[in-house]
């Protein structure tokens, strides 16, 4: 293995036929991969480096698959990203084949992916995505729920004084606010701005917790 691209190579061959019950990874090639790290570590630098003063945010997938969490590129928790010799350290100095399995072993894969850098303009184009809460970047996350406080009721427990509060469904689709009430004989019907919910008094709902933009009594 002399060349940069063998070198990626040898490193997806690795995770794509990674085995918990065959960890193993040939010793002639680990150390051939060891050899031309430090040229692959510069490289990696190199291209994020370029792309440091235009791009400004780093974004991690979360745990969910689709959702992302965006840091400041002074985080300290993702410094081992931008910096790709942290990045390899594992691996770096007095590292052998062994520490390439025991990785394989314990994580599946390498600490080799590259940081997602982007701009203010690119972040503004994601669907949904929070914020770090160490770095706190200077943006308002978007589409997630912010956690509020619920209290599960019910429908024949309706009343006027409750008007203009927002609910949502046992099931949390949301109904917005509540405009009107209508009571008859063993049924309820409940209007909302976004929607209506009827059914006999022991209908399911949930009360939320009034938000900034909510008229305060």
């Amino acid at each position: 293995m002399t060349t940069l691209d063998e070198a990626r190579s040898f490193l997806e061959r690795a995770v794509r036929d990674y085995d918990l019950a065959q960890s193993v990874v040939d010793r002639h090639q680990a150390e051939q991969f060891l050899a031309v790290l430090p040229e692959l570590i510069r490289e990696e630098q190199a291209v994020v480096d370029a792309k440091l003063d235009e791009h400004h945010y780093l974004v991690n997938k979360m745990s969910d698959g689709y959702s992302v969490k965006v840091h400041a590129l002074r985080c300290l928790s993702i410094r081992h990203q931008i910096d790709r010799s942290l990045a390899w350290q594992l691996f770096t100095d007095q590292a052998t084949d062994r520490d390439l399995a025991t990785s394989l072993l314990r994580n599946g894969s390498f600490p080799q992916r590259l940081p997602v850098l982007a701009t203010a303009a690119e972040i503004a184009h994601l669907r949904k995505f929070t914020v770090c809460q160490n770095c706190n970047p200077p943006l308002v996350p978007k589409g997630v729920k912010q956690s509020r406080k619920t209290w599960p009721t019910t429908i024949g427990k309706l009343t006027y004084e409750r008007l203009g509060r927002e609910y949502e469904t046992a099931t949390g689709t949301p109904l917005g606010h509540l405009v009107e009430i209508v009571v008859t004989v063993g049924r309820v019907v409940a209007r909302f701005t976004d929607g209506e919910l009827s059914g006999d008094p022991a209908t399911e709902l949930v009360l939320l917790e009034r938000s900034l933009n909510d008229d305060q009594d």
